[in-house]
C-alpha cells in the first residue's frame, strides 16, 4: 500500500471536519486548548479558542462563561475613559471620511457607543493599519500572529486588508440599520413630546389677543431684512498618524472586550440551570459594571446577587464600600452598621465603620464655618468610639519572658488540622483550657497559611483574633492618630476640656502600644506630636512639653538607626 502523503492527510482531515461527528471533535479540540490557555492565564489565546469553539457549538455554556471571564481579565479600566474615547473618535471619523464614508454616517460611527459601531470602526482601522505593510514580512510581529490566529489563515498583510475591509463593509450595514432605528426612535419621541406639549397648551386658558396697532418702532423692526449668514467653512481633513491608529485600535479592543464579557455572562446567566452557577455570573456582571463606573447596573446586579438579607457579613461590607465609592454615604453607613449587627464581636466591622467616619471628615467642605467644624467633631467622636469598641474585642497580649502571648477561646481544634512545622513553636492548642495560643507577632503570611488549614468558621475567627491580638499595638496606634487629628484639625471650635481629654486619650493609647511593642517607631512620632499640642494648650508648661516631645523624637531616631544598622548587617551577610 502506498504511503499517504502529508498533504493527502490534511485534505482528508479537512473533508472529515465537514461531517457533523467530526465537527464535534473540532469544538472539543478548541475547548480543550482554550482551557489549557486559561489555566496558564494566557487569556488572549484562551479567548480566541473559546470563540472558535462557540462558532461550531454556540450553546456550549462553559465556553460562554470562561470566554466572558477571559475578556473580563483582559479589560483595563484605565484605558476606558472619556479622553481616550475622544482621541479614538477623532481618528475613526478621519479614517472613515478618507475611506469615502458619508460624513454624517462617519460621525455616527465615531460615537463608538454600541458594539456594532465599535466592531465596524475596529475592522476599518485594522485595514488601515495593514495598508502600508502589504509587502512587509511580519512573521515576528505579535499583532500579526494574533490576527492570523483569529482569521485562521496564513495570509499576507495585503490579504488581511481585503479581509478586514470586507468585515467593515458588512458591519457598516449593521451600523446603518442601527442609525436608522435610532433616528426613527428619536423622531417618535419628538412627535410624542410635541403632542404632549400641544395637549398641555390646549388646557391652558387662552390669552386675549391685543387689537392695538403695532407702533412705528415695532413696524420698522419687522421690516428690517435678516442679516446674511456666511456659509460654514469646509472641514479641514485631520491628519492621522500611525500612532493614532494604534491607539484607537487598543481603545476599541479594550471596550469590545468588556462588552463581550457582559454579553457572554448574560447569556450564561439566562441559560444555566444551577443556581450557584447563575450567581457566579450575576456577581461577575456586578463587578464589571462597577469597574465601568456604571452605578445603576452595578447596583442592580449586586442587590440581585446578595439578596435582601445576606447571611455573610462580608457581603454587607462590599455593599457599604460600593455605596461609599459612588457618594451614597447614608446607604454606606447603613450597610457598615448592618455588618456589625450580623457579627458584633468581629473587630474588623468596627474598623471599617471607624475609617468611614474619618474619611467623611475629609469630604466636608473646605470652609471655615462653625457648623462644618461641629459636624467634623461629631464624625471624629464616632470614629474614636468605633476604634475603642474594636479595642475591647481584640484579645490583650501578655508579655512572658519578653515575648507577646495571645490566647483565644476555641472549643475544639477542627479535625485534621496540623500546624506547619515552622510554626509549631509559635502556635499551639491547649485542650484542657480550650484555648488557641500564639507566641510572638503573627505576620500576614502566617495568618493566611493558618487560615488555609480549615474552613471551620470558629477556627478561622480564632486565627483572625490571634493575628489582631499579636499586633494590637497597631489598633492602639490607630486610635491615637484619630485623637491627634481631632485635637489638631478641629481645634478652633473645640472646648479646652474636650481638647485636653482627647489628647490624654491618644497619649494613653500610645503608651499601651509601646508596652506591647517598645520598638514601634511610629508611636514615638505621635507622642511627639501630642506633646506639642499639650504645649499649645498649656502655655505655662510649654518648655516642659516641648522637652518631652524632643525626647520622643530621639527615641524614634534611635530605633530607626538600629533598624538601618541591622539591615546593612544582613545585606553584608548575603553578599558574603
Amino acid at each position: 500500500m502506498k504511503r499517504v502523503t502529508k498533504l493527502a492527510v490534511l485534505v482528508i482531515i479537512g473533508a472529515l471536519l465537514l461531517i457533523p461527528g467530526c465537527k464535534q471533535l473540532a469544538w472539543k479540540d478548541h475547548f480543550k486548548r482554550a482551557n489549557q490557555y486559561y489555566s496558564k492565564k494566557d487569556f488572549k489565546n484562551a479567548a480566541i479558542e473559546y470563540e472558535k469553539a462557540l462558532e461550531i457549538k454556540p450553546d456550549l455554556l462553559p465556553a460562554h462563561f470562561f470566554l466572558a471571564a477571559s475578556y473580563q481579565a483582559l479589560y483595563r479600566p484605565a484605558y476606558d475613559n472619556e479622553s481616550f474615547r475622544e482621541r479614538s473618535s477623532k481618528t475613526v471619523y478621519a479614517v472613515a471620511v478618507e475611506h469615502g464614508v458619508d460624513k454624517e454616517l462617519a460621525r455616527k460611527l465615531a460615537e463608538l457607543n454600541t458594539r456594532h459601531k465599535l466592531e465596524a470602526a475596529y475592522y476599518l482601522l485594522k485595514a488601515k493599519w495593514y495598508e502600508p505593510l502589504k509587502g512587509a514580512d511580519l512573521r515576528t510581529d505579535m499583532g500579526y500572529k494574533t490576527d492570523l490566529k483569529i482569521i485562521g489563515k496564513n495570509v499576507k498583510p495585503g490579504k488581511l486588508v481585503e479581509i478586514y475591509l470586507d468585515k467593515f463593509n458588512k458591519s457598516l450595514e449593521e451600523v446603518k440599520n442601527e442609525v436608522a432605528e435610532e433616528a426613527k426612535k428619536a423622531e417618535e419621541e419628538a412627535r410624542a413630546a410635541a403632542e404632549q406639549k400641544a395637549k398641555e397648551e390646549a388646557k391652558k386658558p387662552k390669552k386675549k389677543v391685543s387689537k392695538k396697532k403695532p407702533s412705528k418702532k415695532t413696524a420698522k423692526k419687522e421690516e428690517k431684512p435678516e442679516k446674511e449668514t456666511t456659509p460654514p467653512e469646509e472641514e479641514k481633513p485631520v491628519e492621522v498618524t500611525r500612532e493614532d491608529i494604534g491607539f484607537a485600535i487598543k481603545y476599541i479592543e479594550n471596550r469590545l472586550r468588556i462588552l463581550k464579557a457582559i454579553e457572554h455572562f448574560t447569556y450564561y446567566m439566562n441559560n444555566v440551570d444551577n443556581e450557584e452557577d447563575k450567581r457566579k455570573a450575576i456577581q461577575a456582571l456586578a463587578e464589571i459594571y462597577d469597574r465601568m463606573n456604571d452605578f445603576k447596573n452595578a447596583e442592580k446586579y449586586y442587590l440581585e446577587f446578595f439578596g435582601e438579607n445576606p447571611s455573610d457579613p462580608q457581603y454587607y461590607y462590599i455593599l457599604a464600600e460600593f455605596y461609599n465609592k459612588y457618594g451614597h454615604f447614608d446607604k454606606a453607613e447603613e450597610y457598615y452598621k448592618k455588618r456589625i449587627e450580623l457579627d458584633p464581636t468581629d473587630p474588623e466591622g468596627w474598623l471599617y465603620l471607624a475609617n468611614f467616619y474619618s474619611n467623611q471628615v475629609r469630604r466636608l467642605p473646605k470652609e471655615s464655618k462653625k457648623e462644618i467644624f461641629l459636624e467634623a467633631i461629631k464624625l471624629m467622636d464616632k470614629s474614636i468610639a468605633a476604634h475603642e469598641k474594636r479595642l475591647e474585642l481584640i484579645p490583650e497580649p501578655v508579655i512572658e519572658n519578653g515575648v507577646k502571648v495571645v490566647k483565644v477561646k476555641l472549643e475544639a481544634l477542627p479535625e485534621g488540622v496540623v500546624f506547619p512545622e515552622k510554626l509549631k513553636e509559635k502556635i499551639s492548642y491547649n485542650p484542657d483550657e480550650k484555648v488557641l495560643v500564639f507566641r510572638g507577632t503573627m505576620t500576614p503570611q502566617e495568618k493566611e497559611e493558618l487560615l488555609k488549614l480549615s474552613d471551620d468558621p470558629a477556627y478561622k475567627k480564632a486565627i483572625n483574633l490571634l493575628y489582631l491580638g499579636s499586633n494590637k499595638e497597631k489598633a492602639y496606634y490607630y486610635l491615637a492618630v484619630v485623637c491627634w487629628a481631632k485635637s489638631y484639625n478641629i481645634r478652633r471650635v473645640m472646648t479646652l476640656d474636650d481638647r485636653v481629654a482627647t489628647l490624654k486619650k491618644g497619649l494613653k493609647a500610645l503608651d499601651k502600644a509601646l508596652e506591647i511593642n517598645p520598638e514601634f517607631a511610629n508611636a514615638y512620632v505621635y507622642k511627639n506630636l501630642i506633646y506639642r499640642q499639650f504645649a499649645k494648650v498649656n502655655p505655662y508648661k510649654k518648655k516642659y512639653y516641648l522637652k518631652l516631645a524632643e525626647k520622643e523624637m530621639q527615641k524614634y531616631n534611635e530605633i530607626v538607626k538600629k533598624k538601618q544598622a541591622k539591615k546593612k548587617a544582613l545585606e553584608s551577610l548575603t553578599k558574603d
